[in-house]
């Protein structure tokens, strides 16, 4: 859904489809939509992504999820801890820390972040389970 806001003073932005989807950059940030996606299913592979440019900011508002992080800074092994993510609260991965989602089909993440990061300055690392 989209309503441009120009004749009510508010826009109005959604993402119903599937994976990520950025829904607004600003002064600097963006904001978007992550929602359930092969990618982010438990079975499927674990796609690591580390991001050079900023921290990144993830809020579940439906569905249940885990955000798995690697306990070192280096290429992830099996040094990862899981947090099982509970609504409406902030989970931030700082600058530099690998990570990956998981998501279940009725998920949907809201992710703030830092509108420089992109696929130039995010790293990313297939890992075994």
């Amino acid at each position: 859904m989209y309503d441009s806001g120009l004749n009510t003073g508010v826009e109005i932005l959604t993402h119903e489809g599937e994976g990520f989807s950025q829904i607004l950059r600003s002064g600097g940030w963006r904001v978007a939509i992550l929602n359930h996606s092969e990618r982010y299913d438990e079975n499927s592979p674990i796609l690591m992504n580390k991001h050079l440019d900023g921290d990144e900011c993830f809020i579940l508002l439906q569905g249940y999820a885990k955000l798995l992080i690697a306990e070192s800074n280096e290429i992830p092994a099996k040094d990862r801890k899981v947090y099982e993510m509970e609504l409406n609260t902030i989970y931030i991965v700082l600058n530099g820390f690998w990570h990956h989602l998981w998501l279940s089909k009725d998920a949907k993440i809201l992710v703030v972040e830092n509108s420089k990061i992109s696929s130039f300055s995010t790293l990313k690392c297939e890992v075994e389970r």
